[in-house]
């Protein structure tokens, strides 16, 4: 059985050891089932790992399979950043055939997903795609003193007023939104397993973003962190699908949008992977018309598969 190729990349970070790391293993020179393709993104262990096919329709750039350690997406933002990043350093060394334009077109299960890709550097690179559906809310029954037991918080740190409250929303992968008091608090904040079985864990949305409009940098909004136990993730250092249903939520708060809003989301600084995502949103007479979430990656390591799973 022949061997199988990987990159290893950071997404949301330009320097190696932050940001999200992602595998990506393009375009498979033996056939790959989905059972197969789900050891091997459980042996990597990371949020997700991403697998790079031929375009199944000419004219689309390539197909791309995303699965976390337990389950496969039907989109995901950091895989879909990295991948396209990745098709970049891919196609620098003329084994992939891309648009000039760095205009790429991925097939993903939930759809089609356009995204624009530039080198920046020998192992940097960036990439912003734009969402196949846009933000969807969903309704959630938890009350404030069950998701205060959930977070392991005190329920007066919740923000939970008329202007500001959580809320739940999905771009493809459903998110629950929660603001909190300051940035302090959401450090503090832990899944206490037993209250998130009970309430969250059949819900609409099993996965949380906690938030604090108290970034680190003065330059940023958001400061964030998402936790995913239903995904196999105990916490992650970066979330492009959150990012990118997190649009609707931000522009709910909005009473007159613009016709173009922009927001820097820092996730994973407390478990000390920073990372930066980018949200933009397009709208016109205040209608929401398209979503995209960009950011950096940088390219830290490459290998080989020896063996592949039965």
């Amino acid at each position: 059985m022949g061997t199988l190729s990987y990159l290893l990349l950071d997404v949301f970070t330009d320097q190696p050891y932050t940001g999200n790391p992602l595998a990506v293993v393009p375009f498979p020179t033996m056939p790959l089932s989905t059972e197969q393709m789900q050891s091997i993104a459980t042996e990597f262990n990371l949020s997700e790992t991403v697998f790079i096919f031929p375009p199944q329709k000419p004219g689309n750039t390539a197909a791309l399979r995303i699965f976390t350690p337990t389950q496969e997406l039907p989109f995901a933002g950091h895989p879909t950043v990295g991948a396209a990043v990745a098709l970049g350093f891919l196609s620098k060394r003329k084994l992939v055939e891309l648009p000039r334009d760095g205009h790429l077109i991925l097939e993903e299960k939930i759809g089609l997903v356009p995204v624009t890709m530039q080198l920046e550097g020998e192992d940097l690179g960036r990439a912003t795609l734009q969402t196949a559906q846009l933000p969807e809310r969903g309704s959630m029954e938890i009350s404030r003193e069950q998701l205060a037991e959930t977070l392991s918080i005190e329920p007066e740190h919740l923000i939970w007023n008329d202007h500001s409250h959580p809320a739940a929303y999905s771009c493809g992968v459903p998110f629950f939104f929660v603001p909190l008091a300051s940035r302090t608090v959401v450090d503090q904040s832990r899944i206490n397993t037993g209250a998130w079985e009970k309430y969250l864990q059949h819900s609409w949305a099993a996965s949380v973003f906690v938030f604090a409009f108290d970034p680190l940098n003065k330059n940023h909004h958001v400061y964030g962190r998402m936790f995913g136990p239903e995904k196999g993730i105990v916490e992650d250092p970066a979330t492009g699908s959150a990012a990118a249903a997190f649009a609707g939520f931000l522009l709910a708060r909005e009473k007159h949008p613009g016709a173009s809003s922009r927001w820097m989301v820092e996730q994973g600084v407390a478990m000390g992977r920073p990372s930066l995502l980018e949200i933009t949103v397009n709208c016109e007479h205040g209608a929401l018309q398209s979503v995209h979430v960009g950011g950096q990656a940088v390219l830290i390591g490459e290998g080989q598969l020896r063996k592949l799973p039965n």
